[in-house]
């Protein structure tokens, strides 16, 4: 990673290591994103990096939070508001 926390680019770098090898991240993408046309494959690519990132940022969130119990708690009730706002959504859409 080029600092403490994972970019877009270390996303990508994580997706690209791991091209062709079936049951990781990049494999599992690359071989969903098959044949398509380049400046496709560039956008999902982007999308799909964002995720990562946002992944191990969260894990490297995780790991500073499990130090301290009181950061810990915090930080589990804050995982778990954001959940319960993006279930809402999902809920709104169902019913909607």
């Amino acid at each position: 990673m080029s600092n403490e926390y994972c970019t877009v680019e270390d996303g990508k770098e994580i997706l690209r290591k791991d091209k062709g090898n079936p049951g990781t991240m990049g494999g599992i993408f690359y071989a969903l994103a098959g044949n398509s046309a380049p400046e496709v494959l560039e956008r999902l690519e982007e999308h799909f990096a964002t995720m990562v990132a946002a992944g191990q940022n969260v894990i490297i969130e995780m790991q500073k939070a499990d130090k301290n119990p009181e950061k810990r708690r915090a930080f589990m009730k804050e995982l778990i508001n954001i959940s319960n706002k993006k279930k809402s959504i999902f809920d709104e859409e169902e019913d909607g």
